[in-house]
């Protein structure tokens, strides 16, 4: 699977700043928002104020509001490092540090003629996001998997998704806009390309959007902000090819972990909205996959040891990175003529909860299982399935056995 070297973030702090005296008594409130943008299982994250394919910041960081009289702020955003810092901060040791002069809602330097409308900063942080996702692709039929292996909720989950080659405009019906709403800790959640009510198009994704920024607390103004400065981002790709994206909002105590601010004097609350977002997401196209269980024989007594053999084959002409939300690749089942499950092979067994990777190289198979099953079962017929835990799964064609 392809990794990214670097994450892109992006944080926007909106100020604002109600005087009501000196400045120790003075009520005022910091708004926030962030995107936390990473390669599909990357582990570094870079902070930038803009999308990662532009090249000039085009809105300011932070913003402070109604401070007509002069007033002494300190600034302190942790855990962040190779950083850019506009106008210019302390840097070390992982922090940025402004000690700024607010006056008439702008950034008054020591000079007292240069002013900055805003604070900007962008950086490198460590950031590592559980989250499963799978897009299996069958030209005629498209699912979407997400799985939240987090301790929190995720949640206004989306994935969008646009076809190969389909780029030949900017208009949104070439993309999927999947709506997975919230994702509790361990939960997961498929939707098929035909479930209607979770398909929207971008002015419904935008919407939707839209209205849980508001709920969380930030003005109609930065939301409309955030959404114009990343919309075209997330929703129109510039690229041919495949195009993934899945865009979730992070709960405020996490966005306080990732990046722990200090506002000197305290204000009286403080916003702050973090919207990750994950790129590159391998899409599944099973077309060209087959799996094939394989006996030593197809007789057996009572009580033999019967030998199982399960493989993976890519008839396809390239490579394809399958990925499984845990360490499990691969299951197999026997039943009996009856319809009884007489044998499960991941039955009993555990699997290290990391998401896993398996590339089958093209025109080449895999064997991903090979085990022995002690035949201890009554004389008869008995049929064998394997298949990929994927989503939607990969069987294998069955094969009968007997037992005599």
């Amino acid at each position: 699977m392809r990794k990214l070297t670097s994450y892109l973030v992006l944080l926007t702090l909106l100020g604002s700043m109600l005087l009501t005296g000196c400045i120790n008594n003075q009520n005022f409130e910091i708004h926030e928002w962030g995107v936390f943008v990473k390669g599909y299982e990357c582990n570094e994250t870079s902070v930038l104020t803009n999308p990662p394919e532009l090249t000039f910041v085009y809105k300011p960081v932070i913003y402070f509001h109604s401070l007509e009289n002069s007033t002494n702020v300190e600034v302190e955003i942790d855990f962040i490092k190779n950083v850019t810092a506009i106008p210019n901060a302390t840097i070390n040791d992982n922090k940025i540090i402004w000690n700024v002069t607010v006056e008439n809602d702008s950034i008054k330097m020591a000079d007292e003629e240069t002013y900055y409308d805003y604070l900007f900063y962008e950086g490198e942080i460590i950031f590592s996001p559980h989250v499963t996702v799978m897009v299996t692709d069958e030209w005629s039929n498209v699912t979407y998997y997400v799985k939240n292996n987090e301790s929190f909720t995720i949640s206004n989950v989306f994935c969008v998704y646009g076809k190969c080659n389909d780029f030949t405009t900017t208009e949104d019906d070439w993309l999927e806009c999947v709506y997975f709403g919230d994702l509790q800790p361990g939960e997961g959640k498929t939707v098929n390309d035909t479930d209607s009510g979770n398909i929207f198009n971008v002015t419904e994704a935008i919407d939707t959007l839209y209205d849980a920024l508001i709920s969380y607390g930030l003005t109609r103004d930065e939301t409309q902000m955030l959404l114009n400065y990343w919309k075209d981002w997330w929703f129109y790709p510039t690229n041919l090819g495949n195009y993934t994206r899945v865009i979730y909002t992070i709960p405020q105590s996490i966005y306080d972990q990732l990046l722990p601010i200090t506002v000197t004097p305290k204000p009286s609350s403080i916003v702050r909205v973090g919207i990750v977002t994950i790129t590159d997401i391998p899409v599944l196209d099973l077309s060209n996959l087959s799996l094939t269980i394989l006996t030593d024989r197809a007789s057996y007594r009572v009580n033999d040891g019967i030998n199982i053999s399960l493989s993976i084959t890519n008839r396809g002409d390239k490579d394809i990175n399958l990925t499984f939300p845990d360490a499990q690749v691969a299951d197999f089942e026997i039943v009996s003529g009856e319809g009884k499950q007489v044998y499960l092979w991941s039955s009993g067994r555990m699997f290290a909860q990391v998401i896993t990777t398996l590339k089958v190289p093209a025109g080449e198979s895999i064997e991903l299982l090979n085990e022995t099953w002690r035949a201890d079962a009554r004389e008869g017929n008995y049929t064998i399935v394997g298949w990929l835990p994927t989503t939607p799964k990969v069987y294998s064609n069955p094969i009968t056995i007997n037992i005599s």
